[in-house]
């Protein structure tokens, strides 16, 4: 009797370990500095998920921010030996899948599985932090149909190269319009902004993609102008095959053209930081290898002597493709103007990024003209004026480790010292700032709670136009910036102006503008402060946008809009090739009615869009300008 019960409780103790035993707890890993960087994906806002059969893909596994960019969720109580088919899901940009096919792991034998780290959409490898190879392939019949030769060398370049100083040279093409750098060093967990050039000499002075913001591995480097491509490194050897341009070349069409661009730099000859007797002025872009060939950059006087213009030929470039590019100034060291320490343009309409045009394969396209930075006449500031403007901004989002991340030193206030920073080049010349001075030339001091605030005196002659951002630094010297991304390379910095009644005339001195907040996502872009917004009075129960009146103008007409609740307005006109040509609105409104004013005079004939957003609202009207 004693023998049965003995041997029952062993088998009934064997039963316990083997049900224990038979189910894994699996624990995921995945990282998300890919979607971040490339503006789909908001740590600050939007969730990671794990969704699977291990739920039937249902709603799936909400996962924890480990504060390092690495989303993990354990998944309890699964069968031994059994495979897991599963995906990442991010709500970002209404909701975003990895793509196909799924993911796989078996769940093994043991009580727990602890998988390894991995890139959001890149598969099917990990990352452990070992050493790891990388070799990038890149197919080069696009620009081997236009003007690029087999003579023609062709590099990569990326935050590993410090981009066009040390770009590597690719191999190639071999019979396959192919080009290849192969096994390039990394660590595994390295996260690389990269793109390809071709040139007929040193990578500096060639030709760079231009990426599409809609592309799968667009991302906005911080500090590196407009779209790059981004790649997470995974264990072992590694292989990135891209077209260039991510354009099929069988596909794409390709014609000669020319192209027209066209700046006016009247203001900054008002403002005496430009001389047009004997500065110049260039275009630079990717078609031209950002200024290196100089015969399709130095642009041409006009009659007017603040216009400047540049025909520039394309041979066999892609038809409807974007291109980025900038104005960039050439002050004679010898005229007497102070000399610009960085030369580029900031345009206001693009928050400091590049500027943006789509080629139509045309023998007479016009990119229309713009002022340099986008800073008009009516709004110099005359010497004399004393203008002061107040700025303070709201530091708790740079003091919180969920929305700074790992590695990144947190503001500490008994310590460090936050500061107002100037972003746009123009600018700092009027105030006398050398690239260093700009930094700490407006240092801030605390109001109240975590707001900071400093009163900026402007030095005169100047511009209503101010495009910044802030920084803190520590007692070592050490300086954090507000991140400069942002889609495109766009809207890295904020935009405001002092309000006005009329051309150089501000109806408020000094002015306190509204507190900001720390952020390193896109930034605020306020609209033109004497594009006429009045306000009717009359309290809406809907959103809507009215049919601009007259239509058609010559020059200006009016725009009615209505907003039901308080928010952020945006209303913006675009050209006939989705170009933006004005921001009219980009700013906190109160609910109401409002007839805004557009004034299109520097604008020729055409075909025009105006696009209102606010809320969940979207709506867009034709208008037409007659001349």
């Amino acid at each position: 009797m004693m023998k049965n019960f003995i041997l029952t409780l062993i088998l009934t103790f064997i039963g316990v370990i083997t049900l224990t035993a038979q189910t894994v707890d699996v624990t995921f890993q995945v990282d998300m500095r890919l979607p971040a960087l490339s503006g789909n994906f908001d740590p600050a806002t939007d969730d990671v998920e794990l969704r699977g059969s291990f739920d039937g893909w249902g709603a799936g596994a909400v996962m924890a921010d480990n504060n390092d960019s690495i989303y993990v969720v354990t998944v309890t109580g699964q069968p031994q030996s059994t495979n897991i088919f599963y995906k990442f899901y991010h709500t970002g940009n209404g909701g975003t899948w990895e793509s196909d096919p799924n993911r796989e792991v078996n769940t093994g034998t043991g009580s727990t599985l602890e998988l390894d780290p991995t890139f959001f959409n890149e598969r099917p490898g990990s990352y452990t932090g070992i050493p790891s190879t990388v070799t990038f392939k890149v197919d080069m019949r696009l620009p081997l149909r236009g003007g690029m030769e087999l003579t023609d060398t062709v590099y990569i370049a990326g935050n590993f190269t410090d981009w066009q100083n040390g770009a590597i040279k690719m191999t190639g093409p071999d019979t396959d319009s192919v080009y290849t750098a192969v096994d390039v060093s990394f660590t595994s967990g390295d996260f690389i902004a990269y793109k390809f050039i071709w040139s007929t000499g040193a990578a500096g002075s060639g030709n760079w993609e231009s990426i599409d913001n809609e592309d799968f591995d667009v991302i906005h480097w911080p500090n590196a102008g407009d779209n790059n491509r981004g790649w997470g490194i995974e264990d072992g050897d590694n292989e990135v095959s891209r077209l260039w341009e991510n354009t099929d070349p069988n596909a794409a069409e390709l014609a000669d053209g020319n192209v027209l661009f066209q700046a006016d730099m009247s203001v900054m000859d008002e403002v005496g930081i430009f001389d047009n007797t004997i500065d110049t002025i260039r275009v630079h872009a990717s078609f031209n290898g950002w200024g290196g060939d100089l015969e399709r950059a130095v642009m041409n006087q006009g009659l007017d002597p603040n216009e400047w213009s540049l025909n520039v030929p394309f041979v066999q470039w892609p038809v409807n493709g974007l291109n980025y590019y900038k104005f960039w100034v050439d002050v004679d060291p010898t005229g007497g103007n102070p000399d610009w320490e960085d030369p580029y343009e900031r345009p206001l309409s693009r928050g400091g990024g590049n500027r943006v045009f789509t080629y139509l394969g045309q023998n007479n396209q016009e990119v229309p003209m713009v002022y340099y930075d986008d800073v008009t006449p009516d709004l110099t500031i005359p010497a004399g004026t004393d203008l002061q403007v107040i700025f303070s901004v709201d530091m708790t989002y740079a003091m919180d480790p969920d929305s700074q991340g790992i590695g990144t030193y947190l503001f500490n206030p008994a310590t460090d010292t936050v500061f107002w920073i100037s972003e746009q080049p123009a600018f700092q010349v009027t105030q006398g700032w050398n690239t260093n001075e700009r930094i700490r030339a407006v240092p801030m001091a605390l109001q109240s709670g975590n707001t900071y605030t400093s009163t900026l005196t402007v030095q005169e002659p100047s511009f209503n136009a101010f495009e910044y951002r802030y920084a803190y630094s520590d007692t070592s010297g050490g300086v954090v910036y507000e991140a400069d991304t942002g889609p495109g390379g766009a809207w890295g910095y904020r935009v405001r102006y002092v309000p006005m009644d009329a051309p150089h005339s501000f109806t408020q001195n000094p002015y306190t503008a509204p507190t900001d907040g720390w952020t390193n996502s896109a930034k605020l872009h306020e609209g033109h402060p004497l594009a006429v917004v009045e306000d009717l009075n009359l309290l809406p129960d809907g959103y809507s946008l009215q049919q601009n009146y007259p239509n058609p103008f010559n020059p200006s007409t009016k725009i009615r809009f209505s907003v039901p609740e308080p928010g952020l307005v945006s209303l913006k006109v675009f050209n006939v090739l989705g170009e933006e040509v004005e921001s009219l609105i980009n700013y906190e409104m109160v609910s109401g009615t409002y007839d805004v004013i557009f004034d299109a005079s520097k604008l020729s004939s055409g075909i025009y869009f105006y696009k209102l957003e606010a809320g969940n609202f979207v709506q867009t009207k034709k208008m037409m300008l007659l001349k």
